[in-house]
């Protein structure tokens, strides 16, 4: 990406050669976010194989003129992701593409913080439509429901919390950052899951494991002989 026809390539040698379990995207390739038109082809080939999708967060366009000393890790990947995602619901990716599998790094950036304010999309963008709060909340909440949502770098109480209310935690899997982080935040992280009090038993086991399992079959083979807490 972006140049597609060998994207789209190598996305076949990818899945179909190599059989690997799915595919890395970017949020953005050169300003551009996925949900834009351009990306459409590879969108709809990765939908007739009802592909996994991994989409990380990169460095956006522009961040060089602010006068900020952070990382672009620190706090743009999570608006990075947020931009992605609500683009895809803009451009109505979910309806139109349901049979790709996406999963967002970092618990989907702010979008869970974000669900209301996103709400308002139709009102600003489509003229003559006419704001209705609770229809309005609803179409963004379902369009976010089909996705997954990672732990990495968001694994704590709140965070899952927020999660259960916008997307249920059965939208959750686990993320680590690695090796982007250091061994003490993944292991950080496995803790946060292994001792939530906002989880249930079993939807830390299945947010650890069966909900990862159920998006890569190939590795469902090797959990058979696991008995679930």
């Amino acid at each position: 990406m972006p140049h597609l026809d060998d994207s789209l390539k190598e996305a076949a040698f990818a899945l179909d050669e190599l059989e690997l379990d799915g595919v890395m995207l970017s949020t953005s390739y050169d300003g551009q976010y996925l949900g834009s038109a351009g990306f459409d082809v590879m969108l709809k080939e990765l939908d007739q194989r009802a592909a996994v999708v991994f989409v990380h967060p990169v460095t956006p366009l522009g961040l060089k003129l602010l006068a900020l000393d952070f990382p672009a890790s620190l706090l743009e990947y999570a608006f990075d992701t947020t931009r992605c995602i609500t683009n895809l619901l803009r451009h109505r990716v979910p309806a139109r593409f349901p049979n790709i599998r996406f999963i967002f790094a970092h618990a989907g950036g702010a979008v869970p913080y974000l669900l209301n304010r996103i709400s308002l999309m139709e009102h600003f963008l489509t003229p003559g439509h006419r704001l209705a709060v609770e229809p309005d909340r609803k179409v963004i909440q379902c369009g976010l429901q089909s996705f997954y949502y990672d732990t990495a770098l968001s694994a704590t109480d709140p965070v899952f919390s927020l999660l259960r209310q916008v997307v249920g935690v059965d939208r959750l899997v686990f993320g680590s950052d690695y090796p982007q982080v250091p061994d003490s935040f993944v292991e950080a992280t496995a803790d946060a899951l292994r001792d939530s009090k906002e989880l249930t038993e079993a939807e830390r086991y299945a947010a650890a494991r069966t909900s990862g399992l159920a998006l890569l079959p190939r590795l469902r083979e090797a959990d058979r002989g696991l008995v679930q807490p």
